[in-house]
């Protein structure tokens, strides 16, 4: 379809959604319900706040336009709706076609009113950088304002950047980040991959914007950071050798538990499928820790497969990346939308090919092939 065409199919789209949000009935759907009702196009959070005035439910919706309608990474539109009973039902779409993805938020009372933090990344893509934005209810419409930032504290690895009244924060050494509300609901602990590189965004009630490493104000936030030790474990029978790492020293010792099964089930992975029950296999299969932090471990295998009378022996690469925190193994759609761009991107970069044969491989596969 022409552009044009498919612009105005969007603007009717998010004009029909916008008045759906305003319909009472929308808050008796759950999150997860509007999502699978827009074919996961929508992306929610609903969270209630008891205010001065009362009671207050604010949901967050996120809309992504198909790239089949937009032609590329695919317009984001942000919608807030509120209310204070299933009779006054409110929305306001606040963010039109920007490339921001609301992840978290907190309404508060402060001196100038009833004020929305909001916080999320900068794309689609969350590794990259983050950012905060700071709303006002006046009446019955949410108005952005200007974040005035005063005491600042940045290691020198970090940046700010003030993009009209939003503030975008990012890492150069860490891509991979993280944005939270604070246990106290004035703003917002912003983690990188490293644990010594978060930073804390604070909202006084009169408006003031502290920004600090944190470090230094750990005492007046309740974060607990969890620090832990690698030591090594080996597995070795029948000719196959595998070493693999393991957790020492965490402070919850359930959570050490679960994680080391997965690290031992995800190393021996190697046994059963590079050496199986075959007697004239030997694999001697290594690991490199990749990146060690609070936030996430992620390990590489490496090593050599022999086989008895083969001609040459064949080399072994696998990876475990787990989510310190929810104790899980992380796959690559957890952290990347797995869509065309993505692709692009991949297929452009560069690739090391564990064998020969496969140095062409990724170009050898269509996009869709790849998804």
């Amino acid at each position: 379809m022409d552009s044009d065409v498919r612009q105005n199919k969007i603007e009717e789209f998010t004009q029909e959604l916008n008045l759906l949000l305003n319909e009472p009935e929308s808050v008796e759907m759950r999150d997860g319900e509007l999502v699978e009702k827009f074919d996961n196009n929508l992306t929610i959070l609903t969270k209630s706040f008891q205010l001065k005035s009362g009671q207050l439910n604010v949901r967050v919706v996120n809309y992504r336009a198909p790239n089949t309608l937009t032609g590329t990474i695919g317009d984001k539109y942000t919608f807030i709706q509120w209310w204070s009973t299933k009779q006054l039902v409110h929305a306001q779409m606040i963010g039109d076609g920007e490339p921001e993805l609301a992840t978290d938020f907190v309404v508060r009372d402060s001196e100038h009113g009833i004020q929305l933090l909001l916080g999320g990344h900068v794309s689609i893509y969350h590794p990259y950088p983050v950012f905060v934005a700071l709303w006002e209810l006046s009446g019955q419409k949410w108005t952005q304002k200007s974040i005035v930032v005063g005491k600042m504290k940045l290691p020198d690895s970090w940046e700010l950047n003030k993009d009209v009244d939003e503030l975008i924060l990012e890492n150069r050494q860490h891509d991979s980040m993280s944005i939270e509300v604070l246990d106290h609901g004035n703003g917002f602990l912003i983690n990188s991959d490293d644990s010594e590189q978060n930073i804390i965004i604070e909202f006084s009630k009169s408006g003031e914007v502290r920004i600090d490493s944190e470090h230094s104000i750990t005492s007046n936030t309740h974060i607990e950071q969890q620090s832990y030790e690698l030591i090594q474990e080996k597995y070795s029978e029948n000719g196959i050798i595998i070493k693999y790492p393991q957790i020492t020293k965490l402070k919850d010792t359930v959570k050490q538990k679960s994680l080391n099964q997965i690290l031992k089930t995800e190393a021996l992975k190697g046994l059963h499928e590079y050496a199986g029950s075959d007697t004239g296999v030997h694999a001697e299969i290594d690991y490199e820790i990749k990146r060690q932090s609070e936030r996430f471990l992620s390990i590489q295998y490496t090593g050599i497969r022999y086989v008895k009378d083969a001609a040459y022996p064949n080399h072994i690469f696998y990876t475990t990346n787990l989510d310190m925190k929810q104790a899980l193994r992380l796959r690559l759609s957890d952290l990347i939308k797995i869509e065309r761009p993505f692709i692009e991107l991949l297929k452009s970069g560069k690739a090391t090919a564990v064998e020969p044969e496969q140095r062409d491989l990724i170009s050898n596969f269509t996009q869709d092939d790849l998804i």
